[in-house]
């Protein structure tokens, strides 16, 4: 957990987004049971995608050393699998973390260790997205 800690300190506020189902991030922050969290990114995805109003702050969890965390939870593959066909797909990322710029300065994406929809909505949203390992080994060809 110091990692957490150490990011904040040196580089400022940070909000982790648990972008994976598997919810591998939201698990080794302290939250064992993800799937039994009231809001999670699915949560709020699913309210952008039936154009239904996120508060601010709203599915944001606070860890004890310093950083957030939107959690994920087993549902983000359902909610991926909307994804496929919904329209601005892509908008349902960036509404959700839209508001949570202007308090963070980092927005850092666990995304899931596929190239499925999830990961390309992921790499559509901002271009300046840095993918620390999947997307450049692909890049490469390995």
């Amino acid at each position: 957990m110091y990692c957490f800690l150490f990011h904040s300190v040196l580089f400022g506020i940070t909000l982790f987004s648990a972008y994976d189902p598997q919810s591998s991030l939201t698990i080794s922050m302290g939250w064992p049971k993800p799937d039994e969290l009231d809001t999670t990114l699915a949560t709020l995805m699913g309210k952008v995608l039936q154009d239904k109003p996120i508060q601010p702050g709203e599915g944001i969890l606070h860890h004890a050393e310093g950083v957030d965390l939107i959690p994920s939870s087993i549902e983000l593959a359902g909610v991926e699998v909307s994804l496929v066909n919904a329209m601005s797909r892509e908008k349902a990322l960036k509404q959700v973390l839209e508001s949570a710029k202007r308090t963070y300065d980092f927005i850092l994406l666990d995304c899931t260790p596929s190239l499925g929809m999830l990961t390309i909505v992921a790499a559509l949203l901002w271009p300046d997205v840095r993918a620390l390992r999947g997307l450049a080994s692909m890049s490469c060809g390995h």
